[in-house]
């Protein structure tokens, strides 16, 4: 799934942690800028299968992470 709309404030593991209770979680990648080595507020995220990722995207797209409305999609 890709997350976007996070703040440079999130990390992996918050990523992880939150995402994480929608299934199992294969990999989070965030995307980073490559002169400022910050993230460009995208993540992608891999879960052990379709379903927890479609989980993950039903309960999260719209949802708020550290102050902002997240948009999750598959």
């Amino acid at each position: 799934i890709t997350v976007a709309k996070l703040t440079r404030n999130v990390q992996e593991g918050h990523l992880r942690e939150v995402f994480g209770t929608y299934g199992d979680i294969r990999a989070v990648e965030l995307e980073l800028l490559p002169r400022l080595k910050v993230h460009r507020g995208t993540a992608v995220i891999e879960f052990e299968s379709m379903a927890q990722a479609e989980n993950a995207v039903d309960h999260m797209n719209g949802g708020q992470l550290d102050g902002n409305e997240l948009v999750v999609s598959i």
